[in-house]
């Protein structure tokens, strides 16, 4: 049983970052680019690349957790 834990929370994490790398770069990104992509010069462009990976950073990392914490509650009521 407790060698079953890491290899879900593992495929859990690379599941949950490949969904978010996914969803990040279709219509979000689509969308993120027709509001902002007048309005930022050459200059900002930089700017607004950290701006996205900090979004998808922390997206990511936030449905992540909540995987993590089911899976552990979902552990902790089958033992």
């Amino acid at each position: 049983m407790s060698a079953v834990v890491p290899v879900v929370l593992v495929s859990s994490l690379l599941i949950g970052g490949g969904v978010v790398l996914i969803w990040f770069r279709g219509p979000v990104s689509r969308w993120f680019s027709a509001q902002h992509g007048s309005t930022f010069g050459r200059r900002k462009s930089r700017s607004r690349r950290a701006f996205n990976a900090a979004t998808m950073i922390l997206v990511g990392s936030f449905w992540i957790l909540m995987g993590v914490m089911a899976l552990t509650s979902f552990f902790t009521q089958a033992t």
